[in-house]
Formats: structure tokens, sequence, C-alpha cells
């Protein structure tokens, strides 16, 4: 038997980075911050040892799964806000995308929490960078509508307001969410 090549253990050491990430954003939209590694590693079908090869705690863990999804909706942001899409059809995008990768849901239900579940300092990176990432982008948008001074707060709010019409489905595990239909309650003019 020969070894493994550095890109058979890159390829190996990647998929169960992916695997454990998305088994802690659906434990943790289960149990929030009380899951416990053991948890994770029983959602992604590893070995207890195997998850703390990769992370040392759930905080370790639930920082790289933010970061990831940081990344991601900022990208979603400039997509769609940058492209002169409409704000209801970025909300659109943004619930169907909650329903598909809980990480991104987890990310979100956080930031309209204030990341209060991190440590203070890595809470307060968190929260300047979702501030810049998602709700800047998003009140300029709302600031070219509306000319409302205050934009950042019904940015955030426009945030929360989908993040709990979408935790009904998300909590629920259910597909059925109908995006459209909450896009238009909550952003019919935008």
């Amino acid at each position: 038997m020969t070894p493994r090549t550095k890109e058979q253990n890159e390829a190996i050491r990647t998929r169960r980075i992916g695997q454990i990430l998305r088994a802690a954003a659906e434990t943790y939209v289960l149990k929030g911050i009380n899951m416990e590694m053991r948890d994770i590693a029983a959602a992604a079908d590893l070995g207890y040892g195997t998850v703390y090869h990769y992370y040392k705690n759930k905080y370790d863990l639930l920082s790289d799964l933010l970061n990831m999804a940081l990344d991601e909706a900022e990208k979603m942001g400039l997509n769609y806000l940058s492209q002169g899409s409409s704000v209801k059809a970025y909300g659109i995008a943004l619930l169907g995308r909650w329903r598909k990768d809980p990480s991104l849901f987890v990310l979100y239900k956080l930031a309209c929490e204030h990341f209060r579940e991190l440590p203070e300092p890595e809470a307060a990176v968190f929260r300047e960078r979702f501030r810049q990432g998602v709700i800047t982008p998003l009140a300029e948008a709302l600031g070219t509508i509306t000319k409302d001074p205050r934009s950042d707060e019904s940015a955030f709010l426009i945030i929360a307001g989908l993040v709990g019409c979408a935790g009904l489905s998300v909590y629920r595990r259910s597909a059925d969410m109908n995006e459209q239909e909450i896009a238009i309650l909550l952003l019919g003019s935008f």
C-alpha cells in the first residue's frame, strides 16, 4: 500500500472540515451555544477525536464557521446590492440560501443578537465585519431608495425580520419556506 500524497491528504482534510462545519451549523440550529463537540462529531458521523483534531473547542469551530459564512454573505451583498438588484431580490436570495445552508442562517441569527454568545473580543470583531460587509451595503441600497438617514437601523431591522421569518422553517427543518411571500410581506416596496 502506497502512502497518500500531499494532495490526497489535503482533499481528506478539506472534506472533513466541510463535514464538521455543516454538522456544526445544523447542530447550532438545534441546540444553540449549548452544542457540544460530541454532538457535532455525531452529526458529522466522525469520531470525537477527529473533530478535536481540527478544532480545539466549539468557539474555535464557530469562529471558522462564521468567517466562512461572512465571506459568502459579503459576496452575496456584492452580487445583489452593488449590481443594482432590488432589496426584495436580495431578501429572496438570502431566504433561499438560509434554507439550503444553515451556516449562513447561523451567521445572520447571531448577528441579530450582536454575537452575544461569543467571547467579547471576538464578538466585537464579528459585529464590525458584519456591519461593514452586510449592513452597510444594504443600508446604502436602502438609502438610495428611501433617503432615510437611519438606513443602517432600517437595514438591521430588515435582516432581523428575515431571520425571524426564516427561523420558522429552519428550526423545523422544513423545506416549505415561501421566500417570495416573506419578501413581499417584509420588503414589498423595496
